[in-house]
């Protein structure tokens, strides 16, 4: 198993335990809201708590759907060798109201030449950490699991060297 699917791994039994612990104070104040109805001093953190809890019940769900999907191709998906053509970038913003945090997302685009189509077909790859995407060079070899009805969904793995 790669690092980076031990560090999802762990990123994801945090969400869950985390989601778990809001679950608890959310139903441990919905029991406090019962028992004393007309003390509504509790709401605003109860509907605070749930909000949270909703958030994080859905990053769970995106979460474990996106790795079923890996899983998915990596099982029923073709293994190809593509050649490494460049890293590519994207940036995210996220902002306090007084500043913003900018991040790089780093990622590998690789070409292959789909036998069916004989077009050739640039893959990309999940964001990955900037020191994996700047040790490859151009043209070096990459393994990618391609998912055979959508040539562009497509997993690289990036812990098997050619």
């Amino acid at each position: 198993m790669g690092v980076a699917s031990r560090l999802y791994q762990i990123g994801c039994a945090l969400v869950i335990g985390v989601g778990i612990l809001m679950l608890i104070m959310l139903g441990i104040l919905a029991f406090l809201v019962v028992l004393s109805p007309s003390d509504s001093s509790f709401l605003p953190f109860l509907l605070f708590i749930a909000l949270i809890a909703l958030i994080i019940a859905a990053a769970v769900v995106d979460a474990v759907n996106r790795q079923k999907r890996v899983d998915r191709i990596r099982a029923l998906g073709h293994r190809v060798i593509a050649h490494f053509v460049r890293v590519g970038t994207s940036l995210s913003s996220i902002s306090d109201g007084v500043t913003i945090q900018t991040t790089t997302h780093y990622h590998l685009e690789a070409a292959w030449l789909d036998p069916h189509s004989e077009q050739q077909v640039i893959l990309r790859s999940q964001s990955i950490p900037q020191a994996i995407a700047l040790s490859f060079q151009l043209d070096d070899p990459v393994v990618v699991f391609v998912d055979p009805a959508d040539p562009t969904a497509c997993v690289f793995d990036l812990n098997t060297h050619v």
